[in-house]
């Protein structure tokens, strides 16, 4: 049944008649559909149940055949006391069901394969029976505040998806089987530390997660900003191919050694023709390898010079760019957009030619650094073009001179508040054909 204008009452005692019901669904997202209790009614046949803004504080009933239950944004505190024979049930979500405090014993849901708790944001505990699901493979906690313990382990090998987020009560991170998470996302969740465990995660490429001490290993993508706390980096951020490096409000990081990590080494590994990379964090200083810098938002690019010895292929640029904040802010809520404008002159003035996104940040409590390498097949635009050429020599007729200018883009006043200090541009190239593609500066 779908959006009704009215509140509707539904006599328990219709479904009681319903013998051989198999599909249930009352959805909308206004869905008034009313009944006062489902009492004496077992849905035994029901393969799929659906009701959204379900009314009820429990859900007692006893449906063996069960195999999808969604109840988005109920008004349910536990589905149902005794432990069921679910075997068939491979599906729960009970999303944005605010009243919710507990799970029941779903050791006889063995099928399970999606558990999704997301804004249950009274949920004090799971249920220890969730470890032994052993199909399970998508957990989804996301917002659960109330939440303070999950089970010492997760024995699923399935696993795929495992959501944390906004979990800020939450202490503990549990052993996990499963080598098949790529992502994790632990924003605002109360761990401060994970367990060595987690470098066992051999699919894990990217991690979002805020003041935490101690990094993981196996990771493309890394999300620590406003880990305060952090003071090491993994080792693997000066080995493995990072396409994404945010270290924002990290204040108590080594920059010097970060720097040393950055043009030594994660500058200069092994080049992917489809991608590009960035790093975000704090310092007031263009790397000195970056040959075209200044103070100010603007930066004069002209005649590339010599390629180093055995790299003859130009492949892109790396830019660099020092943002600073003139006041504090306390709110955060905000998103500032980095770009760069390229403009070519002309007869004595400069004409605009092409705009690039760099990257987005929030509010930094100190001046940082934003370093950008953009290859020519991610860029793909005039803004390469213009330098670039599909031959195994450089560019010959670079003959006009071009302006980039370093700009912050976002629709609320705090970027009045923030500028563009220092940038920098660079030259991106590659060794020929014949060799390993690797990137040099």
């Amino acid at each position: 049944m779908g959006k009704a204008n009215s509140e509707i009452q539904i006599n328990p005692y219709t479904f009681s008649k319903m013998t051989e019901l198999r599909f249930l669904k009352f959805y909308g997202s206004e869905n008034k559909c009313m009944v006062s209790s489902l009492e004496g009614v077992p849905f035994t046949e029901v393969r799929y149940f659906e009701w959204h803004q379900y009314p009820l504080k429990t859900l007692d009933i006893h449906a063996e055949n069960l195999v999808s239950l969604k109840m988005p944004g109920s008004k349910v505190k536990q589905l149902w006391d005794d432990v069921q024979n679910l075997v068939n049930l491979k599906k729960i979500d009970l999303w944005y069901s605010k009243l919710l405090t507990k799970l029941p014993d779903l050791s006889l849901a063995q099928n399970l394969e999606i558990l999704d708790l997301g804004g249950c944001s009274s949920l004090t505990e799971t249920h220890s029976s969730i470890q032994y699901l052993n199909k399970l493979e998508v957990l989804d906690l996301d917002r659960c505040e109330s939440l303070r313990t999950l089970p010492t382990s997760i024995q699923s090998k399935y696993l795929k998806r495992l959501v944390l987020r906004g979990c800020s009560n939450l202490k503990n991170f549990p052993e996990i089987s499963s080598s098949g998470i790529h992502r994790l996302d632990l924003t605002h969740v109360g761990i401060k530390e994970l367990p060595s465990s987690i470098d066992r995660l051999s699919k894990l490429d990217t991690l979002k997660i805020h003041d935490c001490t101690k990094l993981p290993c196996n990771l493309h993508d890394l999300d620590a900003s406003g880990c305060t706390s952090l003071e090491a980096l993994p080792a693997s951020l000066s080995s493995k191919f990072y396409l994404s490096v945010d270290l924002s409000n990290c204040l108590k990081l080594d920059l010097s050694e970060l720097s040393e990590i950055i043009k030594d080494r994660w500058m200069k590994q092994s080049y992917n023709y489809a991608s590009c990379r960035g790093i975000y964090f704090p310092g007031d200083e263009i790397l000195k390898l970056f040959r075209y810098q200044s103070m100010g938002s603007s930066v004069t690019l002209e005649t590339p010079p010599p390629a180093p010895a055995g790299y003859n292929k130009l492949m892109g640029f790396a830019f660099c760019a020092v943002i600073a904040f003139s006041v504090p802010d306390h709110h955060h809520y905000w998103k500032g957009y980095l770009y760069c404008d390229l403009k070519v002159k002309s007869e004595g003035s400069y004409g605009h030619l092409h705009s690039r996104y760099l990257g987005e940040f929030s509010y930094l409590e100190s001046d940082h650094v934003f370093l950008k390498i953009i290859s020519y097949v991610e860029a793909d635009s005039v803004f390469l073009r213009s330098y670039l050429s599909d031959s195994e020599d450089l560019v010959e007729s670079f003959e006009e001179v071009y302006e980039v200018y370093f700009g912050i883009r976002c629709p609320h006043s705090q970027c009045l508040d923030c500028e563009v200090k220092k940038c920098g541009i660079d030259f991106v190239y590659a060794q020929d054909s014949r060799r390993p593609k690797r990137l040099k500066y």
